[in-house]
This record gives C-alpha cells, sequence and structure tokens, in this order.
C-alpha cells in the first residue's frame, strides 16, 4: 500500500511538470484596454488565455495605466507593447518572466544637461605635478576630475543618489590605485594593470586609468591601450536571471514546516503535490495540497488546497479552495472558494465564493458570493449575492442582491435587489428594488416596491405607501361629485403610478359627512393638450360623527378625461363606478348603510349585517 501510494504521488508531480509547455508567442490573441491597469491586464490574459506571468512586485510598475488594442495579433506583439511602460519579458519554461526594462527616453526640452566625471590616466601622470609623492602614493586631494557634458537624461531613480554614487567611485578609484602603487617593485607585472572608472554612456571607448609601480611607470604607459570597450552604466537594478525564483518540486510531505522533504528550503519551493499532517509553507503550489491544519503558500496557487481550518495565499489563486475556518489570499481569486466562516482577498475575486459568514473582496467580485451574515466587496459586484443579512458593495452592481436586513451599492445598480427591511443604491437602479419597508435610489428606470420609495427621479413606477421622486410627478386636485361636493387630492410620485392622499366632505341639511381616502392612479396623454387620468380610491366615509368605528367604506373607480389650460393646471371630468360596503346601522330606516347615491342604483344588496350597493357616478374638477 505504501508503495502504491508513493507511485501516485511520484506519477502525480511528473504529470504536472510534463504537462509545463513553454507559451507560443505566435498565438493569435484579441485583447482591448483602454487606460487599465497593468495588474488588471495581467490578469486578465492569464485568464483568457491561460498564461502564467512571474515578476517581483517591487520592479514592475502595476498600478501603470495600459491601453492596448490587438485583433487576431501574435502574442508576442501584445507583449512587446508593455515596453511603452519599461516592461520588458523572457520566456522561462512555462513562465513569461516580467522584467524592468526602462526604454530610451529623448532629453526633455530645456533639461539641464548631467555631467560626468572623467578621470585622467595615472599611467601618465608626472612625479612634480603633485599627484604623486616621492614615495610613490597618490595624492587624493589633487585628483580633480575633469568633466564633460553627456547628453543623456539619468533614470529618476539616480538623481537623488548622484552625489553620493559619483564620490563612492571616485574613492573606490583612489583606493584602487594606492593599493597598486603601494606594492612599488616588490612585483614584476606581467601586463599592464587597468582601473576602469566611470565611462560616459554612449561613448565608443573610455579612457581608463593604467597604473604601475613607479620603477616601470614609463613601459606601462607605452604598452597600455588608450581605450578598452565601454562597460554598461549600473542601472542600480538586478537584471533579471534565466531562472525563475523558485525551484519546482514534484512533492513534498511534512508533518509542519521545516519537518518534511523540503526542510529549510520550503520558502522556494513550488511543489505539484504537497501533503501537511499539520501545517505547511512553500513559495507556492502548482497542483493540489491537503493539510490537517493550514497550507500557507508565500507566492501564487494554481489548483486545489484542502485545510482543516485556514488556506492563506500571498498572492493570486487560480483553482479551488476548501477550509474549515479561512481562506485569505493578497491577491486575484478565480475559481471557487468555500470556508466556514470567511473568505478574504486581497484583490479582485473572478470566482464563487461560499461562506459561514462573510466573503470580503478588496476588489471587485464577478461571480456568485453566498454568506450567511454579509458578503462585502470594495469594487464592483459583477453576479448574484446572498447574504442572510447585509450585502455592501462600494460601486456598481450587476445581478440580483438577496439579504435579509440590508442592500447597498455606492454606484449604479443594474438587476434586481431584494432585502427584508432595505434597498439603498448610490447612483441609478435599472431594475427592481423590493424591501420590506424602504426603497432609495437617484433615478429608477423599473420598478420599486415598498413600504416607503425614495428617488431623485423615476422612470418606471414606484409601489408602496409612501412614494417620493423630487423630480417626480406631483398634482393637486379639487373636485366633486355625487356623494361629497367637495374634495381635494395630493398625488405624488411617478407619472404612471403614483399615490393618491385624499380628503372630501358635504352637508345636507342637518346631516353632514367626511371622509379620509386613499388610492392609486396612473395618468397618460393622449395628445399634447389632452389628458386621461385612471384613480381607485378607498375612502373611510364618516357620518354626522368625528370618527366612525363600524365598517362604512366606499370605494371608487375614477376614469377622467382632462384639457390642459397652459402648463400648470387642467380641468377634467368623467365617469366613476362606485362600490359601497358597510356594516353601519341606520335606525331611521332599519337598514344598514346610507343611501349615498343620488339616483337608483345598479346593485343593493344585503347580507346579515353587511350592506354591498354598487352605481355609476360623475365626477368634475381642476388638476394643479
Amino acid at each position: 500500500m505504501k508503495k502504491l501510494l508513493i507511485v501516485l504521488i511520484l506519477a502525480l508531480g511528473l504529470s504536472g511538470a510534463a504537462l509545463a509547455q513553454p507559451p507560443n508567442l505566435e498565438r493569435k490573441i484579441t485583447v482591448r484596454y483602454e487606460e487599465a491597469p497593468l495588474e488588471i491586464v495581467l490578469a486578465d490574459l492569464r485568464t483568457k488565455y491561460k498564461l502564467n506571468f512571474s515578476y517581483a512586485n517591487q520592479l514592475i510598475p502595476l498600478g501603470q495605466k495600459v491601453s492596448l488594442s490587438a485583433r487576431n495579433q501574435p502574442l508576442k506583439t501584445v507583449l512587446d507593447g508593455l515596453g511603452s511602460i519599461d516592461v520588458g519579458y523572457r520566456v522561462v519554461g512555462d513562465q513569461i518572466v516580467l522584467t524592468y526594462q526602462p526604454r530610451p527616453r529623448a532629453e526633455p526640452e530645456g533639461q539641464t544637461k548631467l555631467e560626468k566625471p572623467k578621470y585622467p590616466a595615472l599611467s601618465k601622470i608626472e612625479a612634480g605635478n603633485g599627484l604623486v609623492a616621492s614615495n610613490g602614493t597618490v595624492n587624493a586631494q589633487a585628483v580633480k576630475p575633469e568633466t564633460t557634458p553627456v547628453n543623456y537624461v539619468k533614470p529618476k531613480w539616480y538623481e537623488p543618489y548622484a552625489l553620493i554614487i559619483e564620490d563612492a567611485l571616485q574613492k573606490a578609484t583612489k583606493k584602487a590605485a594606492s593599493a597598486v602603487l603601494s606594492l612599488d617593485d616588490k612585483i614584476t607585472l606581467r601586463k599592464p594593470v587597468q582601473l576602469l572608472g566611470p565611462a560616459a554612456p554612449g561613448a565608443d571607448s573610455t579612457q581608463l586609468p593604467a597604473v604601475s609601480t613607479p620603477p616601470v611607470a614609463d613601459s606601462l604607459a607605452a604598452a597600455a591601450p588608450d581605450s578598452v570597450p565601454a562597460q554598461p552604466e549600473a542601472s542600480g537594478l538586478v537584471a533579471a536571471s534565466d531562472s525563475l525564483p523558485y525551484e519546482t518540486r514534484p512533492f513534498q510531505i511534512s508533518f509542519v514546516t521545516p519537518l518534511g522533504t523540503n526542510g529549510l528550503e520550503s520558502g522556494r519551493i513550488v511543489n505539484h503535490a504537497s501533503f501537511n499532517l499539520l501545517a505547511g509553507y512553500a513559495y507556492g503550489l502548482d497542483g493540489v495540497e491537503f493539510a490537517g491544519f493550514a497550507n500557507v503558500e508565500k507566492d501564487f496557487v494554481r489548483g486545489v488546497q484542502f485545510a482543516g481550518f485556514a488556506n492563506v495565499v500571498g498572492g493570486d489563486v487560480t483553482g479551488g479552495q476548501f477550509a474549515g475556518f479561512a481562506n485569505v489570499n493578497g491577491g486575484v481569486a478565480r475559481g471557487a472558494q468555500f470556508a466556514g466562516f470567511l473568505n478574504l482577498t486581497g484583490d479582485s475575486v473572478l470566482a464563487a465564493q461560499f461562506a459561514g459568514f462573510a466573503n470580503i473582496a478588496n476588489g471587485s467580485a464577478k461571480g456568485a458570493q453566498f454568506a450567511g451574515f454579509a458578503n462585502i466587496t470594495k469594487g464592483s459586484a459583477l453576479g448574484p449575492q446572498g447574504a442572510g443579512f447585509a450585502n455592501i458593495v462600494k460601486g456598481t452592481t450587476r445581478g440580483p442582491q438577496f439579504a435579509g436586513f440590508l442592500n447597498t451599492a455606492t454606484g449604479n445598480v443594474q438587476g434586481a435587489q431584494f432585502a427584508g427591511f432595505a434597498n439603498v443604491a448610490g447612483r441609478d437602479v435599472r431594475g427592481a428594488q423590493v424591501a420590506g419597508f424602504v426603497n432609495v435610489a437617484r433615478k429608477v428606470r423599473g420598478v420599486q416596491i415598498g413600504l416607503v420609495n425614495v428617488a431623485d427621479s423615476v422612470s418606471g413606477v414606484q409601489i408602496g405607501l409612501f412614494n417620493f421622486a423630487r423630480h417626480g410627478y406631483r398634482r393637486l386636485e379639487l373636485w366633486g361629485n355625487e356623494v361629497m361636493y367637495a374634495n381635494a387630492a395630493f398625488k405624488m410620485g411617478s407619472k404612471h403610478f403614483h399615490n393618491i392622499f385624499a380628503v372630501g366632505g358635504s352637508v345636507d341639511g342637518e346631516a353632514y359627512r367626511w371622509a379620509t381616502g386613499f388610492g392609486f392612479g396612473s395618468e397618460w396623454n393622449l395628445t399634447n393638450r389632452l389628458l386621461l387620468n385612471v384613480d381607485a380610491i378607498a375612502w373611510h366615509v364618516n357620518e354626522n360623527e368625528t370618527w366612525t368605528e363600524e365598517l362604512n367604506l366606499l370605494n371608487q373607480l375614477r376614469a377622467n378625461f382632462g384639457v390642459r389650460l397652459g402648463n400648470r393646471a387642467a380641468l377634467f371630468a368623467g365617469p366613476t363606478f362606485n362600490v359601497y360596503v358597510s356594516n353601519l346601522y341606520n335606525p331611521e330606516s332599519g337598514r344598514y348603510g346610507t343611501d349615498l347615491a343620488r339616483w337608483n342604483t345598479s346593485f343593493d344588496r344585503q347580507s346579515g349585517r353587511t350592506r354591498i350597493t354598487m352605481w355609476p357616478g360623475v365626477n368634475a374638477g381642476i388638476r394643479f
């Protein structure tokens, strides 16, 4: 059994290594980026075309904006385009290693030319000129470099340290010269000794200080060449070697790092298969990893991780993570994350996340997020979100949000928000907001359904008890009908669906009645001047008293045709249909209900203590 397990592990690791193929630079790809950060560009290329990039975060300008456009162009052409932001590349195995590669820049107009020190050849120094003492030592104070203008601009990083670097070069040259001269004639020089001083960039050759002991100075001067090929100027950056910053191994087994097959080298190893009895640490993973407690990767994961407690990755994750408590990574997450408590991502999430408590993304989230308590995204959310308490997005939301209490997005919402208490959109809503209490948005192009709906403007529908739109529909109506001679109503909400708050009354001899009403209405333009309003209002009618406790309900459906009087008023009139339902007993007639109709009713029935009456009516008035 043990032998079989070892064979399987070896086969898994070797198969992973065998699959690592170098990228095809002639492969045709299509991309378009407009002022996109380099980090996002690399993440997109990695996802779309399965490319593996390696780079040092300190050297590559990941935040630099990139604009690239290519249609069916070789991959090489697209990568060459990164040179515009000082990024070069080379292919190493299945990796594309990015390097800092500053491009030549023209000297800006009016730029002050820097000067580089140029030292005289020490072999031509004559005794008596104060530079060489009688004992053969160099008088350092007397060595003064000549200066020659150089037509180039040094990199920005160099300027603050220019004096320090050049002073160090001067001191190093003088010390080296003194060391050689102090040998005197105790050694026999078979070849002239040459010390390389600072070379002017772009020069074909450089005057080199050739030094020797005094007895053979003349012969050395005669034998020394005038120049040697110029050495490249140090840029302060270490050139990338042909090797990656890590070593790949087929598998590793450990109890807890460093008690394992990788030992103290774990921090620079990428494993294809990793088995940690308790916890393990490595540079990265390109395969599968198991741990009883935790898996920790310094840089990246391409594959699947399983941990009893946590998976922790310093960079990007491409694949799946399963943890009893938490998955934490510092870069982009692609694939799927499942955690008993928390999924925490330092960058964007291009994956599905499932957590018992919360999913937190410090960038955008493209995929599904489901959490027992909350989903928090510091960028845009492009996909469904479901949370027991709240979904919080600091950006645009595209897709449905479901929360037991609250959904909030600081940007636009394209889709739907469903919450037990409130939905809040910082900008526009194109879709639906449905909440148990309140919906808030700037501009609504769709529907809001809640007890209270608030918007700046509405080009859709607000359905609720209170609908407020700052630039919405607001009208005041005054009218009369056969039941109550004087009525007033305030309409608010959207044009095609608004709330109606109404009050009315009438006096007939010593008898009087008054009523309060609430309903919904809609307005439509028939022509530039002609309007059609359809309203449904329910009235509670109080008969000869301040408030009637019994059921005494008048329901009205109105269809009014209106004519505009300028921009601020309209006259209207139209038929009504009335349904009167009452439990109010009338001792004078010995029946329930009162005779509200002024003419014969089309329907009049009594069942027990409830009377129902129906009749057509008419009303007319003015609207402001």
